[in-house]
Formats: structure tokens, sequence, C-alpha cells
């Protein structure tokens, strides 16, 4: 069969459990509206977030989390839970008023659960989390530390949660003092010489940056004409995001879009085409394998990347675990591109035939 005859495969339903998709997971207490629950936060490889049984998706979640909301925690404007409307028929979201990572955790407001959803997305997705992020900004200002790069270090530690142990590679007493300004300064010199600490810090950020790395050319996003289903897309995102949806109009801008983000920006609010949760992993590993079987030349660049992580770069379609434990993850277009290279692999040796 060839490129310009594929076809989409077919498609097949509903959102499969949590079980079957990986994620990151946090046992958790929380106060709704008043009432105190034990359960637990699973931020799904998929984008959906399981906070307590209630499953939606991670931006409807974010956005509950994140309302404004009075002195006694309750989200402004969301009168249901003191009207006559059952407390239940609100979203969870909404009703958190306060939580925690355990008894011995001190109790945080909705606004900073946020904090932890997104950061976990970030791991899944193979991005640099906000600790990591923090390390590198904390990195440069040992090298140079002027009043702007301590500023920016101040920023950076705010924005990484403070109910996960350990996010900061061993400085996290040390900045979060820095960045409630009970320190005016590091002691750079000595910071300087903690090489222990500093080992940590640089491995884990090579790991992170490792896990981002990648050849701009075998990114999905990379502007390589692809056949599929009788036409032809200027990117395995571009065809993507295009059959992402069932409606025409938005289906032909996404097509002439002029990048791959744009392409994706375009289709972002599109209705979806029947059963999509279930067949956008088929779909996609499909047109990564029509993208190398068309460009023998970029099918050998793949190939050369041996075993070693890779990063696809979007669509930002889902995610998808890496293992079965539901504390790790990859992003989901990684491990397909890794899958398509593995079949690559396995068609070129002769040992297999």
């Amino acid at each position: 069969m060839t490129d310009d005859t594929r076809r989409p495969p077919a498609f097949a339903p509903a959102i499969p459990p949590t079980s079957a998709v990986g994620g990151r997971r946090h046992p958790i207490e929380v106060d709704l509206a008043g009432d105190f629950y034990e359960g637990a936060i699973v931020v799904r490889a998929d984008g959906y977030v399981d906070l307590l049984g209630d499953l939606a998706p991670a931006g409807d979640l974010l956005a509950g989390l994140e309302r404004d909301r009075d002195e006694d925690g309750r989200a402004v404007g969301d009168d249901a839970v003191d009207g006559d409307v059952d407390p239940e028929d609100v979203s969870v979201a909404l009703r958190v008023r306060r939580w925690r990572f355990g008894r011995l955790k001190n109790w945080a407001p909705p606004s900073a659960l946020a904090q932890v959803v997104r950061d976990d997305l970030d791991r899944l997705a193979g991005r640099l989390d906000a600790g990591a992020r923090c390390l590198l900004v904390l990195e440069a200002y040992l090298d140079d530390p002027t009043p702007d790069r301590a500023a920016a270090l101040v920023e950076a530690v705010r924005r990484v949660p403070e109910q996960v142990d350990d996010t900061l590679a061993g400085f996290d007493q040390e900045l979060r003092a820095f960045a409630g300004r009970q320190s005016n300064e590091f002691d750079v010199d000595r910071l300087r010489t903690r090489l222990p600490q500093r080992a940590v810090l640089r491995a884990r950020i090579d790991h992170e940056q490792a896990a981002t790395a990648g050849d701009p050319a075998l990114r999905n996003g990379h502007l390589v004409p692809v056949g599929y289903g009788g036409r032809r897309y200027a990117s395995v995102t571009h065809a993507y995001w295009a059959l992402s949806t069932r409606d025409v109009g938005i289906r032909a801008a996404v097509e002439a879009a002029a990048t791959a983000p744009e392409a994706e920006a375009l289709a972002h609010r599109a209705p979806r085409t029947q059963r999509w949760d279930q067949v956008r992993s088929a779909l996609l590993t499909d047109l990564i394998r029509a993208k190398y079987a068309e460009h023998p030349a970029l099918a050998e660049a793949l190939l050369a990347t041996g075993d070693r992580p890779l990063a696809a770069g979007g669509p930002a379609m889902g995610l998808l675990a890496h293992r079965a434990q539901l504390d790790g993850g990859r992003a989901r277009a990684d491990v397909l591109l890794e899958l398509v290279r593995a079949e690559l692999a396995f068609d070129a040796s002769p040992v297999f035939r």
C-alpha cells in the first residue's frame, strides 16, 4: 500500500481506565466545602485528571482550581454549594477549599494544587518541570549573582510547588528562604563548594534536557510533506490535527497553516472526530510511519539515533506512560516515534528474516 493510499484507522470507543493509561499519583486529603475526604489525585498520561474519583480534562480541573475564592475558600461566583443544588452536582475542583499530601503536611489552597498538576503534566510530556527550570536559573545565578538574576531566581522558586518533596535537588530550604526574603543573598562561594549537591543538580538538569533533546528534522512538526489518505500535508502535526476534527472549514485551515504550532492552535477547540480519544494513538503512529516510508534519508537519521530517548515534539495530543507504574511517564508522541524506530530497525535486520 503506498503512502498516498493509506487510510486512517477505524475508530473505537471510550476513555480508557487509569490503569491502562498511566500517570502520576499522589495520596491526598481534601476539604470539599467543609467535608473532608482522603483519596488520591492522579494526573493521567492522556491529559485527564482523576481527583477523588472525579475524572475531568486537565484544563477543566485547572480552571476550577484557579478560580478566585473568598476568605473561606469558596469559589467566587459558585453559589451552587450554598443554594438549592446538590453539592455533588458541582465539580470537585470548584468545591476544593484546601488540601494536603498527608497529615504531616500543611494545608494548601486550590491554586497550589493546580501548580502540582501543571508540574506533573510537564513531566509526563517530557518537558522541564518548574523545579528543573528553577535549577537552571539557580545555576545562572551562581555563575553570575547579579540583582536581575536574583530576581529571576525568586520568581522561579515561587513557581515550584512546595507540597512535593525534594523538587529542588537538596536546595529546597535555602531557595525558599531566599525567595521569601528571609535571607538577602546566598553564600555563593559556599554553595559552589557543595560538590555532591551540585552533582545532583547537574545530573537532574542533564537528565531532563536529554529527555527533550532531538534532531529537529525528526520532530513531528518539522515541515516535511506527508502523504496520507489520498491527501498531502505539510507535516505529521498538520495531518494529525486536520484529521482530528469533523469541521470541514477548520480542517482546511489547519492543512493550510504555515507552521505546526499554528495548525495545532487552529484545531485546539475544534469539534473532534468521533471516538477521537481512542483512535488518536493509532493515527499518530500511522502518520509517523508514513513520514519515514516516504523519506528514506530521514528513516536513516532516525535509525542512527540508536536507542537514546527521543523528543518527537507535538502534537500535544495526550500522553502515554512509558512504564506500567502510575508514577512514571513519557510523552505519547515520543514513545510512538521510538516505536516506529524499533519497527524500522526490525525490518532492516537480517536476524529476524
